[in-house]
């Protein structure tokens, strides 16, 4: 028995043949699905669904819920026609079903027991009910529900960003997330290449539409006039913000990278003290094949909070590479394309190929300001404090 949603018939079809073969339990039989909108997390060319599914146990007789998102494309829309966002979706379900899967093994094959537990858990993906490469209006992709009263993750407010201890966790899972799928491309690059590799996109930092980025080097140059930075920096500052394009990622680096990585894309969970517990990756319709240190530097200069940064980012970059390292020795990868020098040379290439004016770029919508071509210079006090302060860091360390 299914309910309605309030507000359509957004029922999924065949859901039990989708989502049984994922079931924790082999022995659970659908009762009952209750579906409602999530409409806060609605995107343009999607919509969102919170099932809660009541099942039993045929063996036992035991009932318990499964809360899930369902992601699906509008029904009586011709949204699902855009050919960039048909290969959206095939790319997430691809990502979320095969390509976690095979990390997933891969990592408990090596005697990592909670296997692949960074990015949400899938409960079946599909682009159609007719088996053929087209998108139609049963395409759908089901996770996990990581904000249901049992999972218990949150997130925090885009202007807030992450404390020093929630910052640690966040960089734990992400060096196992980047070792683990640079740990699988060295040992099985046929598995890498043909279960990961074609859901990735190349990498790109180009931003499009009403010459966005344009602006944003105009109020980047005042602002930093504004703040009395010397013409040399502001020199250095714009040529590295018109350096978009790489010439081309450093392959032993490269792998699957989230390269949205910031506040609204990160799920913490915290103990009754406020220490963090887990986190969870989520939004991966950017995902590409890119150096997995462009996610690194994007979260710390975008969604950590400038007084953490101020006091501890030296601490905050050596303990990502510890855990890197660690990650890579325990899954018995050698370390030698990923010693301190190349670490620390990758970071200076990447802000200098694309990622300084991506950085610029995203701060805009992070932190919620709009962009207006009439306006010469910014007006938010924390968006201005933070474009300086990363001109500084950058200058400091010889990123620019």
């Amino acid at each position: 028995m299914e309910n309605l949603v309030e507000d359509g018939p957004f029922i999924i079809q065949d859901l039990p043949n989708l989502i049984t073969p994922h079931m924790p339990c082999d022995q659970s039989k659908i009762v009952k699905v209750n579906y409602s909108r999530a409409k806060y997390l609605d995107q343009y060319g999607s919509v969102y669904l919170r099932l809660k599914i009541e099942l039993v146990n045929t063996t036992t007789g035991e009932n318990w819920v499964l809360s899930t998102i369902a992601k699906t494309l509008p029904k009586y829309s011709i949204t699902h026609d855009i050919i960039k966002i048909r290969a959206i979706f095939k790319n997430q379900v691809g990502l979320y079903t095969t390509a976690r899967n095979t990390i997933d093994v891969y990592l408990k094959g090596k005697g990592v027991k909670q296997g692949e537990d960074v990015m949400l858990r899938s409960f079946g993906g599909r682009i159609n009910l007719n088996g053929s490469d087209d998108i139609d209006h049963n395409a759908v992709l089901i996770t996990a529900d990581p904000k249901c009263s049992f999972a218990g993750f949150k997130s925090v407010h885009r202007r807030t960003g992450f404390d020093l201890e929630s910052t640690k966790a966040i960089l734990i899972a992400l060096a196992k997330f980047h070792a683990g799928t640079l740990a699988l491309k060295t040992d099985k690059f046929k598995e890498f290449r043909t279960k990961i590799r074609p859901y990735l996109n190349e990498y790109s930092s180009l931003l499009k539409g009403n010459n966005f980025d344009q602006i944003a080097r105009i109020h980047m140059i005042n602002g930093l006039k504004e703040n009395r930075f010397a013409h040399e920096i502001v020199d250095k500052a714009v040529k590295s913000f018109d350096n978009k394009v790489p010439l081309e990622e450093v392959d032993h680096w490269a792998t699957f990278t989230h390269s949205n990585l910031w506040v609204k894309n990160i799920l913490t969970k915290y103990d009754k003290k406020g220490q963090p517990l887990d986190v969870k990756l989520k939004g991966f319709q950017e995902a590409q094949y890119a150096s997995a240190l462009r996610d690194l530097l994007f979260f710390l200069f975008t969604s950590v909070q400038l007084v953490v940064l101020k006091q501890h980012l030296q601490e905050l970059i050596n303990f990502y590479y510890d855990q890197f390292h660690k990650v890579l020795t325990k899954l018995e990868v050698s370390c030698d394309h990923f010693l301190r020098d190349s670490f620390d040379g990758e970071l200076h290439r990447i802000i200098s190929e694309g990622e300084f004016y991506k950085i610029v770029c995203a701060l805009y919508p992070i932190l919620g300001n709009d962009i207006h071509s009439d306006e010469s210079s910014l007006k938010d006090p924390l968006h201005i404090t933070r474009l300086c302060f990363i001109v500084k860091e950058f200058i400091a360390r010889d990123w620019l």
